[in-house]
């Protein structure tokens, strides 16, 4: 779902192609609580196993300046925290509905559709591909909201794919551990996961 709401509604550079604030945010609560409806007729019909599968990642601030902890804190909000807390917890992170207030109406958000939303998991899906390194100012390629956030991991020691992403395992492990810690998930499955090369 961060792919579609950011990627395709805010970024613009995944269909559908769009930039804008408020369509990205209407988007992203409007994908979980999908999903939560999905899973509530799914578990009428079957027995089966009901789960998402999210794409968080390991986001680790590019010094130890304030501004830089506090920029990697945000896009840890927006990239992982958002979707975690809404599926695991029943609430948004304040600090991120803060931010797309700034920006955007969240009146999309209705009494009782976070809990549709956190409607029990029986697997949380993790697809994973590289962290991502956050300064804060610049121009970045993942503005999300007022003071832009740059991402990179070319800075990054460590070997690189074709796309420029690092490969780092120790990032997939300190992500692995933490969302049990954070949010004990019934499992955690990694259904993608994997590095392009030309």
């Amino acid at each position: 779902p961060w792919v579609v709401a950011h990627l395709g509604h805010h970024l613009g550079v995944h269909a559908p192609g769009i930039r804008d604030d408020q369509a990205a945010v209407d988007t992203a609560h409007h994908l979980l609580l999908g999903h939560g409806l999905a899973a509530q007729a799914l578990r009428t019909v079957t027995d089966g196993r009901v789960g998402i599968v999210l794409n968080p990642t390991t986001v680790w601030p590019a010094s130890d300046t304030e501004d830089d902890i506090a920029a990697a804190h945000l896009v840890d909000g927006v990239h992982n925290r958002w979707w975690l807390d809404a599926l695991l917890r029943g609430s948004y992170p304040t600090d991120v509905l803060d931010v797309f207030r700034t920006v955007a109406d969240t009146d999309c958000i209705r009494d009782r559709d976070l809990q549709v939303v956190s409607a029990p998991l029986d697997w949380l899906g993790v697809n994973y591909y590289t962290p991502l390194v956050v300064a804060a100012g610049g121009e970045g390629n993942a503005a999300i909201g007022p003071g832009i956030t740059h991402l990179r991991t070319r800075d990054l020691e460590g070997e690189h794919t074709s796309m420029g992403w690092v490969v780092r395992p120790d990032a997939l492990t300190e992500l692995l551990l933490r969302i049990p810690d954070d949010y004990d998930p019934a499992e955690v499955w990694i259904p993608e996961n994997g590095a392009a090369y030309d």
